[in-house]
């Protein structure tokens, strides 16, 4: 849940209406903020940090491969006529999509070592970040008062959301990276297209309980 709580009240009396509003206040720029922080990070790893990885590495994207052998297989249609160039031109483009594959290959190990590195750490801060964003939020909850109809289910929404970027990150840090660790060399390209996806998912599902969060706060 995210944001979408500016101007909730909760039902008070006398002295506490100050102490209720400096709570309030408070949980809303904790809740905010560490929405923000989170969303950002993502945001900056996927499309600053990730590809830049790539480029400074070697790493690919699986284009120049495929320029490669859709450049053997022209080559080799143009010469299918000629009988005694057939075996030949097999031959090199059997041998091209092999040295493309081995470059492949060492090109994600180049880029996971990196990735390992800058990854290595991050967990506990998330799960932090995640536990904080949980808890300011159902207490906002609990503080709400009376609200319309639309805005609770605005809340809902951010909460579903939310749960599913939480389970996510569960599955990337203690299922997703062990296996991404021990994996061998060949599986690596695989993997990291697989994360690729799980963590644009992530960011999101994120970015939408944010939005829905802003579309609370006008409700």
């Amino acid at each position: 849940m995210v944001a979408g709580f500016t101007g909730a009240r909760p039902v008070t009396g006398g002295g506490d209406d100050a102490r209720m509003d400096e709570l309030l206040t408070t949980m809303v720029l904790l809740h905010a903020g560490v929405s923000a922080l989170w969303l950002g990070s993502m945001a900056y790893s996927l499309f600053v940090v990730a590809p830049k990885l790539t480029r400074m590495l070697g790493g690919s994207d699986g284009a120049e491969e495929a320029r490669r052998a859709e450049d053997a297989s022209r080559h080799a249609e143009a010469h299918q006529d000629a009988e005694a160039h057939q075996d030949a031109e097999a031959h090199q483009v059997a041998e091209a999509q092999r040295i493309a594959g081995a470059q492949r290959i060492a090109e994600a190990q180049r880029v996971e070592e990196a990735q390992r590195v800058l990854a290595h750490g991050n967990r506990w801060p998330v799960v932090g970040l995640v536990g904080v964003l949980w808890v300011t939020g159902l207490v906002l909850v609990l503080l709400a008062g009376d609200r319309p109809a639309v805005w609770w289910a605005l809340v809902a929404a951010k909460g579903v959301l939310l749960a599913a970027a939480t389970g996510l990150f569960w599955w990337v840090s203690w299922r997703g990276w062990p296996r991404r660790v021990f994996a061998l060399p060949a599986e690596l390209p695989a993997l990291s297209r697989r994360f690729r996806r799980v963590a644009v998912l992530m960011f999101a599902l994120v970015a939408a309980a944010y939005t829905l969060g802003i579309l609370a706060a006008h409700s």
